[in-house]
Protein backbone atom coordinates (compact mmCIF):
# COMPACT_ATOMS: atom_id res chain seq x y z
CA UNK A 1 0.00 0.00 0.00
CA UNK A 2 2.88 2.36 0.80
CA UNK A 3 4.21 1.93 -2.73
CA UNK A 4 0.79 2.56 -4.30
CA UNK A 5 0.21 5.71 -2.26
CA UNK A 6 3.61 7.04 -3.25
CA UNK A 7 2.98 6.27 -6.93
CA UNK A 8 -0.35 8.07 -6.87
CA UNK A 9 1.36 11.09 -5.38
CA UNK A 10 3.88 11.02 -8.22
CA UNK A 11 1.17 10.75 -10.87
CA UNK A 12 -0.62 13.72 -9.36
CA UNK A 13 2.45 15.96 -9.43
CA UNK A 14 1.16 18.09 -12.34
CA UNK A 15 -2.03 18.83 -10.41
CA UNK A 16 -0.35 19.42 -7.06
CA UNK A 17 2.46 21.64 -8.30
CA UNK A 18 0.69 24.79 -7.05
CA UNK A 19 3.65 26.56 -5.55
CA UNK A 20 5.49 23.43 -4.46
CA UNK A 21 9.19 23.95 -4.01
CA UNK A 22 11.58 22.39 -6.47
CA UNK A 23 14.39 20.33 -5.00
CA UNK A 24 16.06 20.08 -8.41
CA UNK A 25 18.68 22.37 -9.91
CA UNK A 26 19.27 23.20 -13.55
CA UNK A 27 22.82 23.26 -14.79
CA UNK A 28 23.77 26.92 -14.77
CA UNK A 29 20.29 27.93 -13.63
CA UNK A 30 20.35 27.35 -9.89
CA UNK A 31 17.54 26.20 -7.67
CA UNK A 32 13.98 27.35 -8.20
CA UNK A 33 13.34 30.01 -5.51
CA UNK A 34 10.77 29.47 -2.81
CA UNK A 35 7.35 30.79 -3.75
CA UNK A 36 4.03 31.14 -1.94
CA UNK A 37 1.43 28.45 -2.51
CA UNK A 38 -1.40 30.95 -3.02
CA UNK A 39 -3.41 30.04 -6.14
CA UNK A 40 -4.16 33.66 -6.94
CA UNK A 41 -0.45 34.50 -6.99
CA UNK A 42 0.37 31.45 -9.10
CA UNK A 43 -2.19 32.35 -11.78
CA UNK A 44 -1.97 36.14 -11.69
CA UNK A 45 -1.24 37.97 -14.93
CA UNK A 46 2.25 39.34 -14.33
CA UNK A 47 2.88 42.22 -16.70
CA UNK A 48 6.64 41.82 -16.41
CA UNK A 49 6.31 38.36 -17.99
CA UNK A 50 3.81 39.18 -20.74
CA UNK A 51 5.32 39.52 -24.21
CA UNK A 52 3.25 41.05 -26.98
CA UNK A 53 4.85 38.77 -29.58
CA UNK A 54 3.63 35.74 -27.61
CA UNK A 55 0.07 36.96 -26.96
CA UNK A 56 -0.64 38.52 -30.34
CA UNK A 57 -4.12 37.53 -31.56
CA UNK A 58 -4.79 35.46 -28.45
CA UNK A 59 -7.45 37.50 -26.73
CA UNK A 60 -7.82 39.12 -23.31
CA UNK A 61 -5.63 37.42 -20.73
CA UNK A 62 -7.52 36.02 -17.76
CA UNK A 63 -4.65 34.16 -16.09
CA UNK A 64 -1.10 32.98 -16.65
CA UNK A 65 1.30 30.47 -15.19
CA UNK A 66 5.06 30.13 -15.22
CA UNK A 67 6.62 26.71 -14.88
CA UNK A 68 10.26 27.03 -13.90
CA UNK A 69 12.37 23.86 -13.75
CA UNK A 70 9.18 21.81 -13.82
CA UNK A 71 7.47 23.63 -10.95
CA UNK A 72 4.71 26.21 -11.15
CA UNK A 73 5.95 29.43 -9.58
CA UNK A 74 4.54 32.83 -8.62
CA UNK A 75 7.74 34.56 -9.63
CA UNK A 76 7.53 37.60 -11.89
CA UNK A 77 11.15 37.20 -12.99
CA UNK A 78 12.19 35.27 -16.10
CA UNK A 79 15.56 33.52 -15.65
CA UNK A 80 16.49 32.64 -19.21
CA UNK A 81 18.88 29.72 -18.49
CA UNK A 82 16.21 27.72 -16.67
CA UNK A 83 13.56 25.37 -18.03
CA UNK A 84 10.70 27.82 -18.58
CA UNK A 85 7.21 27.15 -19.85
CA UNK A 86 4.84 30.09 -19.88
CA UNK A 87 1.08 29.46 -20.07
CA UNK A 88 -1.31 32.26 -21.03
CA UNK A 89 -5.08 31.81 -20.49
CA UNK A 90 -7.89 33.50 -22.42
CA UNK A 91 -11.33 32.04 -21.75
CA UNK A 92 -11.29 28.28 -22.35
CA UNK A 93 -8.00 28.27 -24.27
CA UNK A 94 -4.41 28.42 -23.09
CA UNK A 95 -1.28 29.22 -25.03
CA UNK A 96 1.81 27.21 -24.08
CA UNK A 97 5.12 28.90 -24.74
CA UNK A 98 7.77 26.18 -24.49
CA UNK A 99 11.14 27.93 -24.45
CA UNK A 100 13.58 24.97 -24.30
CA UNK A 101 11.78 23.22 -27.19
CA UNK A 102 11.26 26.46 -29.11
CA UNK A 103 7.56 26.52 -29.99
CA UNK A 104 4.13 27.91 -29.10
CA UNK A 105 0.95 25.81 -29.08
CA UNK A 106 -2.68 26.60 -28.18
CA UNK A 107 -4.87 24.01 -26.47
CA UNK A 108 -7.95 23.72 -24.23
CA UNK A 109 -7.45 25.35 -20.85
CA UNK A 110 -8.36 22.22 -18.88
CA UNK A 111 -5.51 20.08 -20.23
CA UNK A 112 -3.25 19.67 -17.20
CA UNK A 113 0.48 19.88 -17.97
CA UNK A 114 3.01 17.31 -16.84
CA UNK A 115 6.61 18.47 -17.24
CA UNK A 116 8.20 15.78 -15.08
CA UNK A 117 10.15 14.34 -18.07
CA UNK A 118 10.63 17.60 -19.90
CA UNK A 119 13.91 16.53 -21.51
CA UNK A 120 12.01 14.07 -23.69
CA UNK A 121 8.31 14.93 -23.65
CA UNK A 122 5.58 17.24 -22.41
CA UNK A 123 2.22 15.71 -21.49
CA UNK A 124 -1.16 17.43 -21.24
CA UNK A 125 -4.02 15.43 -19.78
CA UNK A 126 -7.77 15.72 -19.30
CA UNK A 127 -10.42 13.09 -18.63
CA UNK A 128 -11.04 12.71 -22.36
CA UNK A 129 -7.69 13.53 -23.99
CA UNK A 130 -3.96 12.98 -23.58
CA UNK A 131 -1.48 14.95 -25.66
CA UNK A 132 2.18 13.95 -25.77
CA UNK A 133 4.41 16.52 -27.45
CA UNK A 134 8.02 15.75 -28.36
CA UNK A 135 10.80 17.39 -30.35
CA UNK A 136 12.13 14.94 -32.94
CA UNK A 137 14.92 16.83 -34.64
CA UNK A 138 17.59 14.27 -33.72
CA UNK A 139 15.41 11.40 -34.93
CA UNK A 140 14.76 13.04 -38.29
CA UNK A 141 18.50 13.64 -38.67
CA UNK A 142 19.10 9.95 -38.01
CA UNK A 143 16.69 9.06 -40.83
CA UNK A 144 17.90 11.70 -43.24
CA UNK A 145 14.88 13.99 -43.01
CA UNK A 146 11.29 14.18 -41.80
CA UNK A 147 9.74 12.32 -44.71
CA UNK A 148 12.01 9.23 -44.48
CA UNK A 149 11.42 9.30 -40.72
CA UNK A 150 7.66 9.28 -41.21
CA UNK A 151 7.85 6.48 -43.78
CA UNK A 152 9.92 4.27 -41.47
CA UNK A 153 8.28 4.98 -38.11
CA UNK A 154 4.66 4.73 -39.25
CA UNK A 155 5.13 1.80 -41.63
CA UNK A 156 4.16 -0.89 -39.14
CA UNK A 157 0.94 0.46 -37.64
CA UNK A 158 -0.37 1.55 -41.05
CA UNK A 159 0.20 -1.86 -42.66
CA UNK A 160 -3.03 -3.54 -43.76
CA UNK A 161 -2.02 -6.83 -42.18
CA UNK A 162 -1.28 -5.11 -38.87
CA UNK A 163 -4.67 -3.42 -38.83
CA UNK A 164 -6.49 -6.67 -39.65
CA UNK A 165 -4.63 -8.80 -37.09
CA UNK A 166 -4.93 -6.21 -34.33
CA UNK A 167 -8.41 -4.83 -35.06
CA UNK A 168 -7.08 -1.34 -35.70
CA UNK A 169 -8.57 1.03 -38.25
CA UNK A 170 -6.93 3.87 -40.18
CA UNK A 171 -9.43 6.72 -40.29
CA UNK A 172 -7.50 9.22 -42.41
CA UNK A 173 -4.02 10.18 -43.56
CA UNK A 174 -2.87 13.41 -45.17
CA UNK A 175 -0.11 15.98 -45.37
CA UNK A 176 -1.22 19.59 -44.99
CA UNK A 177 0.56 22.96 -45.15
CA UNK A 178 0.46 24.97 -41.93
CA UNK A 179 2.12 28.03 -43.47
CA UNK A 180 4.83 28.87 -46.00
CA UNK A 181 7.44 27.06 -43.88
CA UNK A 182 5.87 24.11 -42.06
CA UNK A 183 3.99 21.04 -43.17
CA UNK A 184 2.16 18.52 -41.02
CA UNK A 185 1.72 14.81 -41.61
CA UNK A 186 -1.60 13.91 -39.96
CA UNK A 187 -2.66 10.30 -39.32
CA UNK A 188 -5.84 9.30 -37.50
CA UNK A 189 -6.37 5.75 -36.25
CA UNK A 190 -8.71 3.87 -33.94
CA UNK A 191 -8.20 0.82 -31.76
CA UNK A 192 -11.45 -1.12 -32.11
CA UNK A 193 -13.20 -3.14 -29.40
CA UNK A 194 -12.03 -0.94 -26.51
CA UNK A 195 -14.15 0.14 -23.57
CA UNK A 196 -15.83 3.53 -23.96
CA UNK A 197 -13.58 5.05 -21.28
CA UNK A 198 -10.38 4.06 -23.09
CA UNK A 199 -8.59 6.73 -25.12
CA UNK A 200 -8.62 4.57 -28.22
CA UNK A 201 -8.70 7.25 -30.92
CA UNK A 202 -5.22 8.32 -31.98
CA UNK A 203 -4.23 11.41 -33.94
CA UNK A 204 -0.54 11.66 -34.87
CA UNK A 205 0.85 14.92 -36.17
CA UNK A 206 4.44 15.38 -37.34
CA UNK A 207 5.16 19.08 -37.94
CA UNK A 208 8.32 19.76 -39.94
CA UNK A 209 10.12 22.14 -42.27
CA UNK A 210 13.08 21.88 -44.62
CA UNK A 211 15.73 22.90 -42.06
CA UNK A 212 15.19 20.04 -39.63
CA UNK A 213 12.72 21.55 -37.20
CA UNK A 214 10.36 18.77 -36.18
CA UNK A 215 7.76 18.45 -33.43
CA UNK A 216 5.59 15.38 -33.01
CA UNK A 217 2.17 15.43 -31.35
CA UNK A 218 0.22 12.35 -30.36
CA UNK A 219 -3.36 12.90 -29.24
CA UNK A 220 -5.30 10.09 -27.54
CA UNK A 221 -9.02 10.62 -27.06
CA UNK A 222 -12.09 8.68 -26.00
CA UNK A 223 -13.86 9.65 -29.23
CA UNK A 224 -13.16 10.83 -32.75
CA UNK A 225 -12.51 14.53 -32.42
CA UNK A 226 -10.66 17.13 -34.47
CA UNK A 227 -7.44 18.60 -33.09
CA UNK A 228 -6.71 20.85 -36.06
CA UNK A 229 -7.09 23.99 -33.96
CA UNK A 230 -4.28 22.76 -31.72
CA UNK A 231 -1.69 21.74 -34.29
CA UNK A 232 -2.53 24.61 -36.64
CA UNK A 233 -1.64 27.04 -33.84
CA UNK A 234 1.96 25.79 -33.88
CA UNK A 235 4.69 28.32 -34.44
CA UNK A 236 8.37 28.39 -33.57
CA UNK A 237 10.30 30.74 -31.29
CA UNK A 238 13.96 31.07 -30.41
CA UNK A 239 15.00 28.32 -28.02
CA UNK A 240 16.01 29.49 -24.55
CA UNK A 241 17.26 27.63 -21.52
CA UNK A 242 17.42 23.85 -21.22
CA UNK A 243 14.77 21.29 -20.38
CA UNK A 244 15.15 19.36 -17.14
CA UNK A 245 13.37 16.46 -15.45
CA UNK A 246 11.80 16.37 -12.01
CA UNK A 247 10.76 12.72 -12.08
CA UNK A 248 12.68 10.47 -9.69
CA UNK A 249 12.85 6.71 -9.22
CA UNK A 250 13.15 6.04 -5.48
CA UNK A 251 13.96 2.43 -4.57
CA UNK A 252 12.58 0.51 -1.62
CA UNK A 253 11.81 -3.09 -0.78
CA UNK A 254 8.50 -4.40 -2.05
CA UNK A 255 6.11 -4.60 0.93
CA UNK A 256 4.31 -7.51 -0.75
CA UNK A 257 7.39 -9.76 -0.56
CA UNK A 258 7.42 -12.76 1.69
CA UNK A 259 10.23 -12.97 4.23
CA UNK A 260 11.94 -15.54 1.99
CA UNK A 261 11.77 -13.29 -1.09
CA UNK A 262 13.08 -10.28 0.82
CA UNK A 263 15.92 -12.42 2.18
CA UNK A 264 16.79 -13.69 -1.31
CA UNK A 265 16.75 -10.16 -2.73
CA UNK A 266 19.18 -8.94 -0.10
CA UNK A 267 21.37 -12.00 -0.46
CA UNK A 268 21.50 -11.36 -4.21
CA UNK A 269 22.17 -7.63 -4.01
CA UNK A 270 24.50 -7.44 -1.01
CA UNK A 271 27.06 -10.10 -1.87
CA UNK A 272 30.57 -9.11 -2.93
CA UNK A 273 30.64 -10.94 -6.26
CA UNK A 274 28.24 -11.44 -9.13
CA UNK A 275 25.65 -14.22 -9.07
CA UNK A 276 25.80 -16.14 -12.34
CA UNK A 277 22.91 -17.56 -14.30
CA UNK A 278 22.46 -19.27 -17.63
CA UNK A 279 19.84 -19.81 -20.28
CA UNK A 280 20.36 -23.05 -22.22
CA UNK A 281 16.73 -23.66 -23.15
CA UNK A 282 13.33 -23.31 -21.54
CA UNK A 283 12.56 -25.46 -18.51
CA UNK A 284 9.74 -27.07 -20.48
CA UNK A 285 12.27 -28.43 -22.97
CA UNK A 286 13.13 -31.97 -21.90
CA UNK A 287 16.89 -31.70 -22.33
CA UNK A 288 17.49 -28.33 -20.69
CA UNK A 289 18.07 -29.54 -17.14
CA UNK A 290 18.77 -33.16 -18.04
CA UNK A 291 21.56 -32.54 -20.55
CA UNK A 292 22.27 -28.95 -21.64
CA UNK A 293 22.89 -27.31 -18.27
CA UNK A 294 24.61 -30.31 -16.59
CA UNK A 295 26.94 -30.80 -19.57
CA UNK A 296 27.92 -27.14 -19.57
CA UNK A 297 28.42 -27.11 -15.83
CA UNK A 298 30.65 -30.18 -16.02
CA UNK A 299 32.87 -28.50 -18.61
CA UNK A 300 33.04 -25.31 -16.53
CA UNK A 301 33.34 -27.08 -13.17
CA UNK A 302 30.68 -24.67 -11.92
CA UNK A 303 27.05 -24.89 -10.82
CA UNK A 304 24.86 -21.99 -11.94
CA UNK A 305 22.70 -20.81 -9.02
CA UNK A 306 20.32 -18.98 -11.36
CA UNK A 307 18.46 -20.62 -14.27
CA UNK A 308 16.60 -18.58 -16.86
CA UNK A 309 13.44 -19.63 -18.72
CA UNK A 310 10.87 -17.96 -20.98
CA UNK A 311 7.10 -18.23 -21.41
CA UNK A 312 4.54 -16.69 -23.75
CA UNK A 313 0.80 -16.07 -23.86
CA UNK A 314 -1.26 -19.17 -23.18
CA UNK A 315 1.59 -21.03 -21.49
CA UNK A 316 1.29 -22.54 -18.04
CA UNK A 317 3.81 -21.62 -15.40
CA UNK A 318 6.44 -24.44 -15.38
CA UNK A 319 5.58 -25.50 -11.84
CA UNK A 320 7.18 -28.93 -11.64
CA UNK A 321 10.36 -27.77 -13.32
CA UNK A 322 10.61 -24.73 -11.02
CA UNK A 323 10.09 -26.95 -7.99
CA UNK A 324 12.94 -29.16 -9.21
CA UNK A 325 15.19 -26.08 -9.36
CA UNK A 326 14.34 -25.25 -5.76
CA UNK A 327 15.07 -28.80 -4.65
CA UNK A 328 18.43 -28.47 -6.42
CA UNK A 329 19.22 -25.26 -4.53
CA UNK A 330 18.77 -22.95 -7.51
CA UNK A 331 16.61 -19.93 -8.28
CA UNK A 332 14.53 -19.10 -11.36
CA UNK A 333 14.58 -16.07 -13.58
CA UNK A 334 11.19 -16.29 -15.30
CA UNK A 335 10.60 -14.12 -18.36
CA UNK A 336 7.06 -13.65 -19.63
CA UNK A 337 6.24 -12.24 -23.06
CA UNK A 338 3.02 -10.78 -24.41
CA UNK A 339 3.55 -12.86 -27.54
CA UNK A 340 2.42 -16.12 -29.09
CA UNK A 341 5.79 -16.99 -30.70
CA UNK A 342 4.00 -17.99 -33.90
CA UNK A 343 4.24 -17.10 -37.56
CA UNK A 344 2.07 -14.06 -36.88
CA UNK A 345 4.79 -12.50 -34.74
CA UNK A 346 6.93 -9.66 -36.05
CA UNK A 347 6.87 -5.96 -36.72
CA UNK A 348 3.75 -4.81 -38.50
CA UNK A 349 1.95 -7.98 -37.51
CA UNK A 350 0.23 -9.37 -34.43
CA UNK A 351 0.68 -7.41 -31.17
CA UNK A 352 -0.99 -9.39 -28.34
CA UNK A 353 -0.16 -6.55 -25.95
CA UNK A 354 -3.09 -4.65 -27.49
CA UNK A 355 -5.49 -7.35 -26.36
CA UNK A 356 -3.94 -7.27 -22.89
CA UNK A 357 -4.57 -3.53 -22.97
CA UNK A 358 -8.18 -4.20 -23.96
CA UNK A 359 -8.51 -6.46 -20.91
CA UNK A 360 -9.03 -9.60 -22.97
CA UNK A 361 -6.22 -11.66 -21.40
CA UNK A 362 -6.82 -11.17 -17.69
CA UNK A 363 -7.69 -14.85 -17.27
CA UNK A 364 -4.38 -15.87 -18.88
CA UNK A 365 -2.42 -13.56 -16.58
CA UNK A 366 -4.37 -14.81 -13.57
CA UNK A 367 -3.42 -18.37 -14.50
CA UNK A 368 0.26 -17.46 -14.52
CA UNK A 369 -0.17 -15.75 -11.14
CA UNK A 370 -1.85 -18.83 -9.71
CA UNK A 371 1.04 -21.03 -10.81
CA UNK A 372 3.53 -18.70 -9.13
CA UNK A 373 1.49 -18.69 -5.93
CA UNK A 374 1.45 -22.50 -5.93
CA UNK A 375 5.21 -22.49 -6.50
CA UNK A 376 5.60 -20.27 -3.45
CA UNK A 377 9.35 -19.64 -3.80
CA UNK A 378 11.39 -16.46 -4.45
CA UNK A 379 12.03 -15.83 -8.12
CA UNK A 380 13.11 -13.12 -10.53
CA UNK A 381 10.20 -12.10 -12.74
CA UNK A 382 10.99 -10.28 -15.99
CA UNK A 383 8.16 -8.97 -18.16
CA UNK A 384 8.49 -8.04 -21.84
CA UNK A 385 12.21 -7.32 -22.01
CA UNK A 386 13.80 -5.22 -24.77
CA UNK A 387 10.64 -3.21 -25.24
CA UNK A 388 12.59 -0.16 -26.52
CA UNK A 389 13.46 -1.98 -29.74
CA UNK A 390 12.24 -2.69 -33.24
CA UNK A 391 12.11 -6.48 -32.94
CA UNK A 392 9.72 -7.25 -30.05
CA UNK A 393 5.95 -7.61 -30.49
CA UNK A 394 5.40 -5.30 -27.54
CA UNK A 395 7.63 -2.42 -28.67
CA UNK A 396 5.84 0.89 -29.19
CA UNK A 397 6.69 0.72 -32.89
CA UNK A 398 4.36 -2.27 -33.00
CA UNK A 399 1.72 -0.97 -30.57
CA UNK A 400 0.36 2.32 -31.80
CA UNK A 401 3.62 4.25 -31.24
CA UNK A 402 2.48 4.53 -27.64
CA UNK A 403 4.86 3.46 -24.82
CA UNK A 404 2.04 4.05 -22.36
CA UNK A 405 0.38 0.89 -23.65
CA UNK A 406 3.47 -0.94 -22.38
CA UNK A 407 3.40 0.76 -18.98
CA UNK A 408 -0.34 0.32 -18.49
CA UNK A 409 -0.26 -3.38 -19.38
CA UNK A 410 2.72 -3.86 -17.07
CA UNK A 411 0.74 -2.29 -14.22
CA UNK A 412 -2.29 -4.40 -15.16
CA UNK A 413 -0.29 -7.62 -14.77
CA UNK A 414 1.33 -6.36 -11.58
CA UNK A 415 -2.08 -5.66 -10.05
CA UNK A 416 -3.36 -9.09 -11.09
CA UNK A 417 -0.33 -10.65 -9.40
CA UNK A 418 -0.90 -8.49 -6.33
CA UNK A 419 -4.52 -9.60 -6.02
CA UNK A 420 -3.54 -13.26 -6.39
CA UNK A 421 -0.66 -13.00 -3.93
CA UNK A 422 2.01 -13.79 -6.53
CA UNK A 423 4.02 -10.65 -5.76
CA UNK A 424 5.02 -12.29 -2.48
CA UNK A 425 7.39 -14.42 -4.59
CA UNK A 426 8.31 -12.07 -7.46
CA UNK A 427 11.23 -9.68 -7.80
CA UNK A 428 10.06 -7.65 -10.80
CA UNK A 429 12.75 -6.78 -13.36
CA UNK A 430 12.35 -3.93 -15.85
CA UNK A 431 14.77 -4.72 -18.67
CA UNK A 432 15.23 -2.45 -21.72
CA UNK A 433 17.85 -3.19 -24.36
CA UNK A 434 21.10 -1.23 -24.42
CA UNK A 435 21.23 2.44 -23.42
CA UNK A 436 19.00 3.87 -26.13
CA UNK A 437 15.54 3.47 -27.60
CA UNK A 438 14.59 2.75 -31.18
CA UNK A 439 13.98 4.77 -33.32
CA UNK A 440 17.40 6.21 -32.47
CA UNK A 441 17.13 9.72 -31.13
CA UNK A 442 13.32 9.66 -30.93
CA UNK A 443 12.17 11.36 -27.75
CA UNK A 444 8.69 9.81 -27.93
CA UNK A 445 10.37 6.37 -27.67
CA UNK A 446 13.00 7.29 -25.09
CA UNK A 447 13.78 4.31 -22.86
CA UNK A 448 12.31 5.95 -19.77
CA UNK A 449 8.93 6.43 -21.45
CA UNK A 450 8.55 2.66 -20.95
CA UNK A 451 9.18 2.87 -17.20
CA UNK A 452 5.96 1.89 -15.37
CA UNK A 453 7.09 3.57 -12.15
CA UNK A 454 9.29 2.67 -9.21
CA UNK A 455 6.32 1.17 -7.37
CA UNK A 456 6.03 -1.60 -9.94
CA UNK A 457 9.72 -2.47 -10.36
CA UNK A 458 12.22 -4.10 -7.99
CA UNK A 459 15.42 -4.41 -10.06
CA UNK A 460 16.78 -2.86 -13.23
CA UNK A 461 17.66 -5.27 -16.02
CA UNK A 462 20.43 -4.25 -18.43
CA UNK A 463 21.23 -5.98 -21.70
CA UNK A 464 23.94 -5.38 -24.28
CA UNK A 465 25.16 -8.11 -26.64
CA UNK A 466 28.35 -7.99 -28.68
CA UNK A 467 27.50 -9.32 -32.14
CA UNK A 468 30.92 -9.17 -33.73
CA UNK A 469 31.50 -9.08 -37.47
CA UNK A 470 34.43 -8.20 -39.71
CA UNK A 471 33.42 -4.55 -39.44
CA UNK A 472 32.13 -4.27 -35.88
CA UNK A 473 33.47 -5.24 -32.51
CA UNK A 474 32.76 -3.91 -29.04
CA UNK A 475 34.34 -4.99 -25.79
CA UNK A 476 32.32 -5.71 -22.68
CA UNK A 477 33.81 -2.62 -21.08
CA UNK A 478 32.88 -0.41 -24.01
CA UNK A 479 29.27 -1.62 -24.03
CA UNK A 480 28.70 -1.54 -20.30
CA UNK A 481 30.39 1.82 -19.90
CA UNK A 482 27.48 3.13 -22.00
CA UNK A 483 25.02 1.19 -19.86
CA UNK A 484 26.59 2.50 -16.67
CA UNK A 485 26.53 6.12 -17.80
CA UNK A 486 22.89 6.02 -18.86
CA UNK A 487 21.36 4.01 -16.04
CA UNK A 488 23.43 5.52 -13.22
CA UNK A 489 21.93 8.92 -13.99
CA UNK A 490 18.43 7.66 -13.17
CA UNK A 491 18.80 4.36 -11.32
CA UNK A 492 22.07 4.76 -9.46
CA UNK A 493 20.49 3.60 -6.18
CA UNK A 494 19.10 0.42 -7.72
CA UNK A 495 20.54 -3.05 -8.09
CA UNK A 496 20.97 -4.19 -11.68
CA UNK A 497 21.02 -7.58 -13.34
CA UNK A 498 22.31 -8.44 -16.80
CA UNK A 499 19.25 -10.57 -17.42
CA UNK A 500 20.63 -11.89 -20.68
CA UNK A 501 23.73 -11.21 -22.74
CA UNK A 502 26.45 -12.86 -24.74
CA UNK A 503 29.11 -12.52 -27.38
CA UNK A 504 29.39 -13.92 -30.88
CA UNK A 505 31.99 -13.44 -33.57
CA UNK A 506 31.37 -14.39 -37.17
CA UNK A 507 34.83 -13.21 -38.24
CA UNK A 508 37.39 -14.45 -35.68
CA UNK A 509 35.94 -16.80 -33.05
CA UNK A 510 39.12 -16.48 -31.00
CA UNK A 511 38.18 -12.87 -30.20
CA UNK A 512 35.22 -14.22 -28.22
CA UNK A 513 37.54 -15.89 -25.72
CA UNK A 514 39.42 -12.63 -25.24
CA UNK A 515 36.11 -10.76 -24.85
CA UNK A 516 35.12 -13.15 -22.06
CA UNK A 517 38.49 -12.76 -20.34
CA UNK A 518 38.20 -8.98 -20.40
CA UNK A 519 34.59 -9.24 -19.15
CA UNK A 520 35.71 -11.17 -16.07
CA UNK A 521 38.56 -8.70 -15.57
CA UNK A 522 35.98 -5.90 -15.29
CA UNK A 523 33.82 -7.96 -12.98
CA UNK A 524 36.76 -8.91 -10.79
CA UNK A 525 37.69 -5.24 -10.45
CA UNK A 526 34.10 -4.40 -9.46
CA UNK A 527 33.94 -1.79 -12.18
CA UNK A 528 30.13 -1.68 -12.32
CA UNK A 529 29.05 -2.13 -8.69
CA UNK A 530 25.34 -1.86 -9.45
CA UNK A 531 25.48 -5.12 -11.43
CA UNK A 532 24.67 -7.89 -8.97
CA UNK A 533 23.90 -10.80 -11.30
CA UNK A 534 24.49 -11.84 -14.90
CA UNK A 535 22.79 -14.44 -17.11
CA UNK A 536 24.68 -15.83 -20.12
CA UNK A 537 22.42 -16.56 -23.09
CA UNK A 538 23.84 -19.95 -24.10
CA UNK A 539 21.79 -20.57 -27.23
CA UNK A 540 22.61 -19.61 -30.81
CA UNK A 541 20.38 -17.22 -32.74
CA UNK A 542 18.86 -18.51 -35.97
CA UNK A 543 17.18 -16.97 -38.98
CA UNK A 544 15.70 -19.12 -41.75
CA UNK A 545 17.52 -22.13 -40.34
CA UNK A 546 20.93 -20.44 -40.42
CA UNK A 547 22.94 -19.44 -37.36
CA UNK A 548 23.21 -15.64 -37.18
CA UNK A 549 24.92 -15.33 -33.79
CA UNK A 550 27.04 -18.07 -32.22
CA UNK A 551 26.49 -17.40 -28.54
CA UNK A 552 27.11 -20.83 -26.97
CA UNK A 553 30.20 -21.26 -24.84
CA UNK A 554 30.73 -24.75 -26.25
CA UNK A 555 31.76 -23.22 -29.58
CA UNK A 556 35.39 -24.00 -28.73
CA UNK A 557 37.62 -25.24 -25.91
CA UNK A 558 39.35 -21.86 -25.86
CA UNK A 559 36.05 -20.09 -25.16
CA UNK A 560 35.04 -22.60 -22.48
CA UNK A 561 38.42 -22.29 -20.80
CA UNK A 562 38.18 -18.50 -20.77
CA UNK A 563 34.80 -18.66 -19.07
CA UNK A 564 35.93 -21.37 -16.66
CA UNK A 565 39.01 -19.38 -15.67
CA UNK A 566 36.93 -16.21 -15.23
CA UNK A 567 34.53 -17.96 -12.87
CA UNK A 568 37.41 -19.27 -10.77
CA UNK A 569 38.95 -15.80 -10.56
CA UNK A 570 35.78 -13.97 -9.58
CA UNK A 571 33.62 -16.40 -7.61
Amino acid sequence: MKRIIRLLSCLLVPVLLCGMLSSCATEGGGDTPEQPQDEAALTAVRESLVKATETKGFGELTAMELYENGVRTASDEFVQVRDNKKLYYAGDVKRVVNYPDGYILDMPADWVPDYSMSTVRCRYVSDDVTLIATVEEEATRQYGGAQPYIEQVFQYITADEYQTLNRVKKLSEETVSLDDEFQAYVLKMQMLECAASVKSYYTYVVIYNNVNRCVQLMFKAIDDRDFASVYQSFRTIVKKGAAMDTVTYPREDNPSWSDATAAYYHELTERDNITWGVFSGNLTETNTMRLQVPNLEKKLDFTFPLISSYSAMGWDFPLKEAQALTEDGRHLQYTFHYSYWTGEAGMGRKAPILDVYRGMHDADLEKVAEGIVEYGQPMLFRLNNEMNSDWTDWSALNCMLDPEIFTETWIRMYQIFEKAGANANCIWIWNPQADYGIPRGANWADTRTYMPGADYVDMIGVTYYNFGTEDTWASYEYLYDWIDRYYSAYFGDWSWIISEFGCSDTAEPSRKAQWIKEMFDCMGEGKYPNIKAAVWFNRNDYENGEITHRLVLEESKEILDAFKDGLKRTQ
